[in-house]
């Protein structure tokens, strides 16, 4: 079996600190532009200060997540003092999910969020299509 691939890649702005961005608007135009109707698409954030999570998005559910990514400190002293802490925090999170698509979709109940530790800027999340 050969499988074929179709990527994409999104930008998404971030403010700088614990933020996260529902992106899963974005990810499906993505792959209505792609025309693919069936397949896996693997969302993956290269950033280290990134990570993505598959939640509900209950406003304060994401609060609770964002209180407890903040529960690792600025303030400790670290061995690497410039930025461990972001790195901590994003590496509560994977780097990447996975997610089937259907009709050109994420097939999902949920909403999927790029949770960002670091200064602001732009992030990129790449989509790679398996069908």
């Amino acid at each position: 079996m050969i499988a074929l691939l179709y990527r994409d890649v999104i930008e998404v702005e971030v403010a700088g600190g614990v933020s996260w961005h529902d992106v899963t608007d974005g990810i499906n135009s993505a792959l209505q532009k792609s025309g693919i109707q069936e397949g896996l698409c693997t969302i993956f954030t290269d950033a280290h200060s990134s990570g993505i999570l598959v939640s509900s998005g209950n406003r304060l559910l994401m609060e609770d997540f964002k209180n407890h990514f903040q529960s690792v400190s600025e303030k400790k002293l670290y061995a690497s003092p410039r930025d461990a802490f972001v790195h901590i925090r994003a590496s509560m999170l994977p780097r990447s999910v996975s997610i089937p698509i259907s009709g050109s979709a994420l097939h999902l109940k949920n909403r999927v969020f790029l949770w960002d530790f670091g200064s602001a800027g732009k992030r990129e999340l790449v989509l790679t299509v398996h069908f």
